[in-house]
């Protein structure tokens, strides 16, 4: 299954990065381009765009090859109960359990990010758990493996209990990927951004 995953998101990042063409704790550039990383390549814009790319890839996978259900959420309600609009990143339902996550490619944020995003999170979990029985998640580090392996995150959301590495996702789903196995793919990924752009 982790196969078709990454399948998944060699199509999406050929579409989305490919055809359009300083050291940092906690980024995915590190894992996906070790070596040229450290000479600032590529710039911090791709982490958004690797982000992206994997965000798009979770939902593909949940929802179109495992056949997830999705939970809708009415977009009015929630930003007439919290007060804003949010958009929500994954969120699906799988055993009777409704799974909500804000995915991250980068956890380095400063206060202020980390406040805002802790609110989020909370606002929208407190939100999904007035209408469901049983809700969990947080914010999904495609960065770390575990909730333990995340370092350098600043409060609120160190001790928040929000966190979720790649294999904790994926072991909700009753797949087994290890943090060897996401550093090979990561590299993968490098190999074809470098092959695919002459970098």
């Amino acid at each position: 299954m982790f196969k078709t995953f990454k399948s998944i998101v060699f199509q999406i990042f050929e579409n989305d990065i490919i055809g359009s063409s300083a050291k940092e704790s906690g980024s995915l550039r590190e894992l996906i381009f070790p070596n040229e990383y450290k000479k600032g390549l590529p710039p911090q814009s791709f982490n958004i765009k690797i982000g992206n790319v994997l965000e798009k890839s979770v939902n593909c996978f949940v929802h179109d090859c495992l056949s997830i259900s999705k939970v809708e959420v009415d977009k009015n309600d929630i930003k007439k109960e919290i007060g804003y609009s949010v958009q929500i990143d994954t969120i699906f339902e799988i055993n009777g359990i409704v799974y909500y996550f804000e995915d991250k490619s980068n956890l380095n944020l400063d206060t202020e990010k980390s406040k805002v995003t802790f609110e989020k999170v909370n606002k929208i979990l407190s939100y999904l758990r007035k209408r469901y029985k049983n809700v969990k998640g947080g914010i999904l580090s495609f960065r770390f493996s575990t909730s333990f392996d995340v370092f350098s995150v600043k409060e609120p959301l160190k001790s928040s209990g929000f966190l979720y590495g790649y294999s904790d996702f994926f072991n909700i789903l009753n797949i087994n990927v290890s943090k060897k196995d996401w550093e090979d793919f990561m590299m993968e990924i490098g190999e074809f951004y470098i092959n695919e752009t002459n970098c």
